[in-house]
């Protein structure tokens, strides 16, 4: 069961349904098929969609998308530029959503994605 904490619901699914939207936005022919049947049955702690792109960079292209900035990270508390309660609170937000996103979205027999809906148009 996932714990929110102060983290908003509203903003776990919006992120999570991004981030799913980017991956299937970047994927070529026949790659997204390949995520979806990679995640039946893989532990929530491993992506298929790391098998074919750099994940990373697309939950960060989703999270710039929805909130107009980059998530908040350890060395940016090292530096002074954030608190470590914004980046806990970042990393949880970010967690959360991938792991929303695979259960939902990014597994063989999951919800569909809905179509023509992308965040590149």
């Amino acid at each position: 069961m996932i714990s929110f904490g102060t983290i908003d619901k509203d903003d776990v699914s919006a992120l999570a349904l991004t981030f799913a939207l980017v991956v299937r936005d970047w994927c070529r022919d026949g790659e997204f098929e390949q995520i979806l049947e990679g995640n039946v049955g893989a532990p929530l702690d491993c992506c298929a969609s790391h098998d074919v792109m750099d994940a990373n960079m697309a939950m960060d292209a989703a999270f710039r998308f929805l909130f107009g900035r980059g998530c908040t990270l350890p060395c940016d508390v090292e530096e002074g530029k954030a608190t470590e309660a914004q980046e806990d609170h970042d990393m949880g937000l970010w967690n959360m959503a991938w792991t929303l996103a695979q259960k939902r979205w990014l597994v063989a027999g999951g919800e569909a994605l809905p179509p023509g809906l992308s965040v590149e148009s």
